[in-house]
């Protein structure tokens, strides 16, 4: 008898593994959408979105970086939100990555879904703002660009080199009236107690998954994912959730997002907080011209509290990734 080579046994487990993950994997969304949307959801990530970006306006008006581009060969269409635009064709020898305007901070490349949290915050010139998860600084720079530099911000990371990265990230944007924390957003309220019941605003942008960023999953190795992952990170995200909700004063208003599918870590994350501080209360969102579905009631043998139908799921197609968006106010007793 041949000994069967032991690289081929092991490339055989790993194809088998891969297999079988990719059979889980579209197996779940089908189970959270249905089988109509959830078809239509795995055609849209066969394929890779298109490029966005911002234009920074802290450091260029939108008409000097349009033109630029447009000068350099780019084709730029309308985004769906403000100052937010994706690059539809450009000469074969172009990057967008590599232009000056993206050096000098004046456009930062980010997905649209990615976007719509801070825009969701809807961040006003003079409020206290915290951004609990803010590494690499994407949504914290926004908040600071939408709010024309005049809101308060604190943005909290834990990890040095993160941190750092963050803070070199952020400055390039000319981002100004910022706090920096080196910090666990898990345990900030013991850290600093004189933030409790302080912020104006809070953005719950959380570790998760990031399944959402899974495009044409034949050929995705899922090495990092996983079916238990979904359930260990969702007891990290209700850390940090609470530890933003008793930052937030009464009457304010917080943000949960995340850029993945999992019911685990997206409603029954918000189902919990319901539970856990009666204080909350979702608010309706109304994201005009965007692809989405409101938040899952029913999930498997599980029945959420109906107020997380308010909640909204972005659905992946050539401009957008798969997010999840949940926005809750505070009450004043």
């Amino acid at each position: 008898m041949i000994p069967v080579p032991v690289e081929a046994v092991r490339n055989t487990k790993t194809v088998m593994e891969k297999t079988e993950k990719l059979e889980n994997f579209l197996k779940k969304i089908k189970e959270i959408y249905g089988e109509e949307v959830g078809g239509s959801v795995l055609k849209e990530i066969e394929s890779k979105p298109s490029i966005s970006f911002r234009i920074n306006t802290l450091k260029a008006s939108v008409e000097d970086v349009f033109n630029e581009l447009t000068d350099q060969g780019f084709k730029i269409s309308g985004g769906e939100i403000r100052n937010c635009y994706h690059i539809e064709d450009r000469l074969p020898e172009l990057s967008l990555s590599r232009t000056k305007l993206v050096e000098e901070g004046k456009i930062y490349i980010q997905n649209i879904s990615s976007m719509l949290p801070s825009i969701v915050l809807d961040p006003k010139p003079g409020e206290k703002i915290l951004d609990l998860c803010a590494a690499p600084g994407s949504k914290t720079s926004h908040i600071a660009a939408l709010s024309s530099n005049k809101a308060y911000i604190t943005a909290v990371e834990n990890n040095t080199g993160r941190f750092n990265s963050m803070k070199r990230n952020i400055e390039i944007q000319g981002v100004s009236n910022i706090n920096f924390i080196r910090a666990s957003s898990q345990n900030l309220p013991s850290f600093y107690p004189k933030y409790l019941n302080y912020f104006d605003k809070v953005l719950c942008d959380v570790p998760c998954s990031n399944e959402g960023l899974i495009r044409n999953p034949n050929e995705c190795d899922f090495k990092f994912w996983n079916t238990k992952l979904a359930k260990k990170l969702s007891n990290l995200q209700k850390k940090l959730i609470a530890s933003g909700i008793k930052m937030l004063r009464p009457g304010g208003i917080m943000v949960y997002s995340t850029c993945t599918y999992s019911v685990e870590e997206n409603e029954q994350v918000i189902d919990w907080a319901l539970k856990k501080f009666p204080e909350m209360q979702i608010i309706d969102l109304d994201l005009k011209g965007i692809p989405k579905i409101y938040g899952v009631e029913n999930y498997k043998e599980k029945t959420f509290n109906n107020e997380v139908r308010k909640a909204v799921r972005i659905l992946p197609n050539k401009h957008f990734e798969a997010f999840f968006i949940s926005k809750l106010e505070k009450k004043q007793f």
